[in-house]
């Protein structure tokens, strides 16, 4: 009901400050050598943070390193509410929102290729009149970020700031981009749209307007494309085995990263 939260400290369990406040609605979360964080959303549209702050990810100061109580997030100017909220996921210390004015913003570690900004709110670039309607922050040894952003839902596509290590921006090159540049547009063939971003480390599906999957990035095992590469850099169609004479068409994905070797799980009709 919103009113326990739990510390991985000792397996404590403690009742929450605000459990006369708005409900939980919604989460995320990311733990690991470098990181420990928790974002939790409520009925309100507001975010509570505690865990790890050491790069000012919660706030306008890297202090207090530790955020034991759940302490509502600082927006940036100009946003009420929040829409949407991510965690970088195991060993990146940095978070992402789309706030109420259809925008993405993030903070916190400034890695590489600088998708956050320590203690600060940096705004994702994109060309003007765009909104953004989904955010997918993936992060292990890499951060990259990519929205879904469109004058509308319908007509959307997918872009990416970040690392772009092993050309998972599908743009055709591995060059990275800093929060401060315009975000990079994922090469769909012509005339589709971007439906939904999936993302892990090394590499970025998206699914586009013909129910196909299309993905760029690390392929060293063959995991998005039909021949082994490291830099898979122009997105390529995911290849599903047919059913009988009958194209299978992706329904959900799933990504994992384990010990240095990515894998990605395609439900299909």
């Amino acid at each position: 009901g919103g009113a326990i939260w739990k510390t991985v400290t000792n397996n404590t369990k403690y009742l929450s400050n605000y459990r006369n406040q708005p409900k939980v609605s919604s989460g995320s979360a990311g733990g690991g050598i470098q990181s420990n964080m928790a974002l939790v959303g409520t009925t309100d549209n507001q975010v509570y943070a505690f865990g790890y702050n050491v790069s000012g990810q919660y706030n306008d100061s890297s202090t207090p390193t530790a955020v034991t109580v759940p302490t509502r997030l600082a927006l940036p100017t100009g946003v009420s509410y929040v829409k949407k909220f991510m965690t970088s996921g195991h060993g990146a210390i940095s978070i992402c929102i789309i706030g109420s004015d259809d925008n993405a913003y993030c903070r916190g570690y400034n890695s590489a290729a600088a998708t956050g900004i320590p203690g600060l709110w940096a705004q994702v670039k994109l060309s003007v009149g765009l909104k953004v309607y989904d955010v997918v922050f993936t992060g292990w040894n890499t951060d990259t970020m990519c929205v879904q952003a469109g004058l509308n839902a319908l007509q959307a596509q997918a872009y990416c700031i970040g690392s772009n290590s092993n050309g998972q921006f599908g743009v055709g090159t591995t060059t990275g981009l800093a929060i401060s540049s315009t975000a990079s547009a994922f090469q769909l063939p012509g005339g589709l749209y971007a439906q939904k971003i999936y993302a892990q480390d090394n590499f970025t599906c998206v699914k586009a307007s013909d129910n196909n999957l299309y993905c760029a990035g690390q392929s060293d095992y063959g995991q998005i494309a039909s021949t082994v590469s490291t830099n898979v850099m122009v997105p390529v169609k995911y290849n599903l085995p047919a059913m009988g004479s009958v194209a299978r068409t992706p329904k959900d994905v799933l990504m994992e990263y384990d010990g240095g070797s990515d894998k990605i799980f395609v439900l299909a009709n």
